[in-house]
This record gives C-alpha cells, structure tokens and sequence, in this order.
C-alpha cells in the first residue's frame, strides 16, 4: 500500500506547503518519519537573487500521520482516501455494492467538506478512475 503524509493540523499543512513546496513536504517526511529523531526538519529558502525568507522548521512526529494515497489503478477506499481532482466524474461503490458514476466537490465554507454529486442514502464506500473511452482501431 502506497502512503502518503499529512499534518493534522490543515493551517499549518498549508503553511509548510506554501513555505518549503508540497513535493518537498512529502519527500522530507518520507525521508525522515522512520529515523529515531522526534520531529521531521524542514528546510526552506528564497530562489537565488530574490527577496524572501530561509530557515528551518521542526515539526513533531506526532502532528504528522500517515495516509493510504491514491491509486490510480485500483479502488479507492473512501473517505480513508479521498479523490485528488474535484470536479471529475468518478465510478463509485456504495455501502450495498451498487455502481454509479459521480463528480466529487470539495467545498470550503466553515473548513474543508467533501461531497458527492447526487448523493442519496446510501453511503459512498470506494472510488476509481473511470477507464479511457473506447476508440474503434480506425480511429487509434
């Protein structure tokens, strides 16, 4: 299972993310998060030649947990995992194994929400990608 890493506290997750860059976020915690050291270290400076700020943050492991990712290629378990593009279609899974197609909405009023388009009862269990179109061979 493919993991990835997330801060528990979302306004400081952003902060670092803007501060240090998401990539660098991730691969600084999948660096470190296994080392005997309490907190996960994180470097950041300005570009070359402009005006900003350097230095390093410590962030305690326990503020940090680890997450399933996504999986492009598999099933999804939701909410564990939710999906990484808002607006797309996705083929979902409810609670009683029914298939359906659906967008996913993240809204952000009073914090972060997440939502499926023409959510009814049931609840949402699972997310894929839903495959390529067909192309007939003439058109390939």
């Amino acid at each position: 299972m493919k993991c990835t890493y997330r801060l528990k506290n979302p306004d400081i997750e952003t902060a670092m993310n803007v501060l240090c860059g998401k990539d660098y976020v991730q691969k600084a915690i999948r660096e470190q998060y296994d080392n005997n050291n309490e907190t996960i270290d994180f470097e950041f400076q300005s570009a070359p030649g402009e005006s900003g700020a350097s230095g390093c943050i410590w962030v305690s492991k326990s503020e940090i947990e680890r997450v399933r990712a996504y999986n492009p290629d598999d099933w999804n378990p939701y909410p564990t995992v939710t999906p990484p593009v808002d607006g797309k279609k996705w083929l979902t899974q409810d609670e009683d194994g029914n298939l359906d197609i659906r967008s996913f909405v993240r809204t952000f009023e009073e914090g972060i929400d997440y939502s499926w388009e023409n959510q009814d009862d049931r609840l949402i269990v699972a997310f894929r990608s839903l495959p390529a179109s067909y192309q007939p061979e003439s058109n390939k």
